[in-house]
């Protein structure tokens, strides 16, 4: 049995909205639009924070500013007690904080994110979901897998600096919750 809930976070046209369902005895929040001062997520981290599975799916996220990082700091550590919280397909722009914000993917377990990446045969571009239990990591920088070019068949390669697109994953700090 399944069944969703839709609310608004904030007034529209700017801010995060979120969308809650139940799967299979997870809770699956999908956030999309802006993490700015308008990020206000105290309801939904009231309904969320006795769950014991939590997947964030973060995909249509498309701006975090810096009054957004601290809201979401806040939310995520209104989360504290969930045992299982996951970050799934976290965007570019929440990859580029995970990145900046030390010790920010150790309040969630980061599962997977968006990625860019270009195929330098043909020039074709698009985003790939890039699980992190698939990143290699060698000596000091991450590796990214190969991904197949659909369009010309040769490999797409991440259209950002591996070492600076997944740096979170580079030296995470101890007890970090990063998969892999």
């Amino acid at each position: 049995m399944s069944f969703s809930i839709r609310l608004q976070a904030t007034t529209p046209p700017v801010g995060l909205t979120y969308q809650v369902r139940w799967r299979d005895g997870t809770t699956v929040v999908e956030l999309s639009g802006e993490m700015n001062r308008t990020f206000d997520l105290a309801a939904l981290a009231r309904l969320l924070r006795d769950d014991a599975h939590v997947e964030l799916d973060l995909a249509e996220v498309d701006r975090v500013d810096p009054h957004g990082v601290r809201a979401w700091l806040e939310f995520l550590g209104a989360l504290a007690g969930v045992p299982d919280l996951r970050l799934v397909r976290c965007s570019p722009a929440v990859a580029v904080q995970l990145n900046l914000i030390y010790g920010l993917p150790d309040r969630a377990r980061v599962v997977s994110l968006l990625a860019p990446y270009v195929c330098p045969r043909c020039g074709h571009e698009e985003e790939k979901e890039l699980a992190v239990a698939a990143v290699v990591r060698s000596g000091a920088d991450p590796v990214p897998p190969e991904v197949p070019c659909p369009r010309c068949g040769g490999s797409l390669a991440l259209d950002e600096m591996p070492e600076r697109y997944l740096r979170f994953l580079r030296d995470p700090a101890p007890g970090s919750a990063c998969s892999g």
